[in-house]
């Protein structure tokens, strides 16, 4: 359901992206990135994506204000609620199909 940290990361940050919205340019992001996507070892491919998180994290250009955080609680009464791990409230269609149990 989500893509992989490698295509986030080519996606926004690669150098020639298209969605590279703040047109940052990092060679040693782009060689990291690159690296990373023929990297067998978990440990190392970690190792890469650290450096390349940093890097954006310190030079990207990015202002990200805020991260949404969906926290779903429901009561054991309340049946027929979807689960649905990417999206609060089962993608906001939840209340057609939940009911309270009595």
């Amino acid at each position: 359901m989500r893509p992989t940290a490698n295509v986030m990361l080519t996606l926004a940050y690669k150098s020639d992206a298209p969605w590279n919205e703040v047109h940052w340019k990092n060679e040693r992001f782009d060689e990291l990135l690159l690296a990373s996507r023929a990297e067998a070892d978990p440990a190392k491919s970690q190792e890469l994506y650290c450096e390349m998180q940093k890097l954006v994290s310190d030079d990207g250009g990015n202002v990200i204000p805020l991260h949404a955080a969906y926290l779903d609680a429901i009561s054991s009464k309340v049946k027929g609620m979807p689960k649905v791990p990417l999206a609060a409230t089962g993608g906001g269609e939840w209340p057609e199909y939940a009911w309270i149990d009595s």
